[in-house]
Protein backbone atom coordinates (compact mmCIF):
# COMPACT_ATOMS: atom_id res chain seq x y z
CA UNK A 1 0.00 0.00 0.00
CA UNK A 2 1.03 3.75 -0.31
CA UNK A 3 2.91 4.78 2.74
CA UNK A 4 1.24 8.22 4.11
CA UNK A 5 3.31 11.22 4.39
CA UNK A 6 6.12 11.85 6.42
CA UNK A 7 4.45 12.97 9.58
CA UNK A 8 1.01 12.14 8.98
CA UNK A 9 -1.02 10.73 11.94
CA UNK A 10 -4.29 10.16 10.04
CA UNK A 11 -5.85 6.97 11.43
CA UNK A 12 -8.93 5.83 9.87
CA UNK A 13 -9.46 2.14 11.64
CA UNK A 14 -13.18 1.79 12.52
CA UNK A 15 -14.41 4.35 9.40
CA UNK A 16 -15.79 3.32 5.86
CA UNK A 17 -15.12 5.58 3.18
CA UNK A 18 -16.51 5.55 -0.44
CA UNK A 19 -14.97 6.98 -3.23
CA UNK A 20 -16.87 7.59 -6.10
CA UNK A 21 -14.70 7.62 -10.03
CA UNK A 22 -11.97 4.61 -8.04
CA UNK A 23 -11.61 3.08 -11.26
CA UNK A 24 -8.79 5.24 -12.10
CA UNK A 25 -6.92 8.88 -11.71
CA UNK A 26 -7.67 10.56 -8.42
CA UNK A 27 -10.06 8.03 -7.52
CA UNK A 28 -7.76 5.68 -7.47
CA UNK A 29 -5.04 7.46 -5.49
CA UNK A 30 -8.04 8.36 -2.66
CA UNK A 31 -8.46 4.71 -2.23
CA UNK A 32 -4.98 3.85 -1.84
CA UNK A 33 -4.18 6.63 0.61
CA UNK A 34 -7.47 5.61 2.73
CA UNK A 35 -6.60 1.76 2.74
CA UNK A 36 -3.05 2.95 4.02
CA UNK A 37 -5.04 4.83 6.51
CA UNK A 38 -7.01 2.22 7.63
CA UNK A 39 -10.58 3.01 6.40
CA UNK A 40 -12.29 -0.09 5.23
CA UNK A 41 -13.33 0.99 1.31
CA UNK A 42 -16.12 1.26 -0.85
CA UNK A 43 -14.94 1.86 -4.66
CA UNK A 44 -17.14 2.65 -7.01
CA UNK A 45 -16.94 3.48 -10.49
CA UNK A 46 -18.53 2.65 -14.44
CA UNK A 47 -15.66 0.28 -15.45
CA UNK A 48 -16.26 -2.86 -13.30
CA UNK A 49 -13.54 -4.57 -14.77
CA UNK A 50 -10.85 -1.75 -13.23
CA UNK A 51 -13.06 -1.65 -10.05
CA UNK A 52 -12.41 -5.32 -9.42
CA UNK A 53 -8.37 -4.91 -10.36
CA UNK A 54 -7.80 -2.59 -7.72
CA UNK A 55 -9.92 -4.27 -5.26
CA UNK A 56 -7.67 -7.80 -5.31
CA UNK A 57 -5.03 -5.48 -5.53
CA UNK A 58 -5.69 -3.85 -2.36
CA UNK A 59 -7.07 -6.27 -0.79
CA UNK A 60 -3.76 -8.73 -1.29
CA UNK A 61 -2.61 -5.94 0.47
CA UNK A 62 -4.78 -6.39 3.38
CA UNK A 63 -7.29 -3.60 2.83
CA UNK A 64 -10.79 -4.41 3.72
CA UNK A 65 -12.47 -3.47 0.36
CA UNK A 66 -16.31 -3.88 -1.23
CA UNK A 67 -16.31 -3.21 -5.05
CA UNK A 68 -19.75 -1.54 -6.63
CA UNK A 69 -20.45 -0.65 -9.77
CA UNK A 70 -21.85 2.90 -10.07
CA UNK A 71 -22.77 4.87 -13.04
CA UNK A 72 -23.40 8.46 -11.35
CA UNK A 73 -25.95 9.91 -14.87
CA UNK A 74 -28.15 7.07 -13.37
CA UNK A 75 -29.49 9.32 -10.68
CA UNK A 76 -32.23 7.83 -9.88
CA UNK A 77 -30.30 4.35 -8.78
CA UNK A 78 -28.57 6.67 -6.24
CA UNK A 79 -30.77 6.40 -3.25
CA UNK A 80 -30.90 2.77 -3.42
CA UNK A 81 -27.15 2.23 -4.22
CA UNK A 82 -26.98 3.20 0.00
CA UNK A 83 -30.10 1.42 1.34
CA UNK A 84 -27.98 -1.46 -0.53
CA UNK A 85 -24.59 -0.85 1.45
CA UNK A 86 -27.09 0.13 4.74
CA UNK A 87 -27.89 -3.58 4.43
CA UNK A 88 -24.75 -5.08 3.19
CA UNK A 89 -23.09 -3.02 6.39
CA UNK A 90 -21.13 -0.90 4.70
CA UNK A 91 -22.85 2.17 4.76
CA UNK A 92 -19.49 4.78 4.51
CA UNK A 93 -19.03 7.67 6.98
CA UNK A 94 -16.92 9.24 5.04
CA UNK A 95 -17.72 10.45 0.79
CA UNK A 96 -15.23 11.56 -1.55
CA UNK A 97 -17.58 12.69 -4.28
CA UNK A 98 -14.95 12.19 -6.85
CA UNK A 99 -16.18 10.85 -10.14
CA UNK A 100 -15.99 13.62 -13.08
CA UNK A 101 -15.95 13.76 -17.00
CA UNK A 102 -14.60 15.75 -19.94
CA UNK A 103 -15.38 15.53 -23.22
CA UNK A 104 -12.61 17.20 -25.15
CA UNK A 105 -13.57 19.15 -27.95
CA UNK A 106 -13.86 22.78 -29.15
CA UNK A 107 -16.45 24.58 -27.16
CA UNK A 108 -17.98 25.17 -30.75
CA UNK A 109 -18.15 21.29 -31.32
CA UNK A 110 -20.19 20.82 -28.27
CA UNK A 111 -23.72 19.80 -28.73
CA UNK A 112 -26.14 19.32 -25.90
CA UNK A 113 -26.54 15.73 -25.26
CA UNK A 114 -22.28 16.24 -24.26
CA UNK A 115 -22.50 19.57 -22.18
CA UNK A 116 -25.38 17.50 -20.21
CA UNK A 117 -23.22 14.56 -19.64
CA UNK A 118 -20.37 17.23 -18.40
CA UNK A 119 -22.97 18.81 -16.16
CA UNK A 120 -25.27 15.50 -14.98
CA UNK A 121 -21.57 13.72 -14.00
CA UNK A 122 -19.64 16.92 -12.67
CA UNK A 123 -22.38 18.40 -10.40
CA UNK A 124 -26.08 16.91 -10.43
CA UNK A 125 -24.66 13.74 -9.94
CA UNK A 126 -22.39 14.95 -6.74
CA UNK A 127 -25.16 16.68 -5.18
CA UNK A 128 -27.25 13.75 -5.29
CA UNK A 129 -25.13 11.37 -4.00
CA UNK A 130 -24.06 13.87 -1.19
CA UNK A 131 -27.82 13.95 -0.54
CA UNK A 132 -28.33 10.79 -0.12
CA UNK A 133 -25.45 9.87 1.65
CA UNK A 134 -26.45 12.37 4.24
CA UNK A 135 -29.96 11.17 4.40
CA UNK A 136 -28.57 7.84 6.20
CA UNK A 137 -26.72 9.66 8.58
CA UNK A 138 -29.18 12.60 9.35
CA UNK A 139 -31.56 10.29 10.29
CA UNK A 140 -29.47 7.95 12.40
CA UNK A 141 -28.34 10.80 14.06
CA UNK A 142 -24.71 10.11 13.18
CA UNK A 143 -21.78 12.22 12.30
CA UNK A 144 -19.93 11.82 8.37
CA UNK A 145 -17.65 13.85 6.31
CA UNK A 146 -18.29 14.64 2.93
CA UNK A 147 -15.76 15.46 1.01
CA UNK A 148 -16.36 17.17 -3.13
CA UNK A 149 -13.64 17.02 -5.33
Amino acid sequence: MPELAVGTTTELTGHTALVTGASSGLGERFARVLAAAGAKLVIAARRHDRLQALADELTAEGADVVCRPLDVMALETLPSFFDELAAADSLPDILVNNAGMNIAKPALDMQPDDVNRIVTTNMTAPFFIATAFARHHIGAGRAARIINI
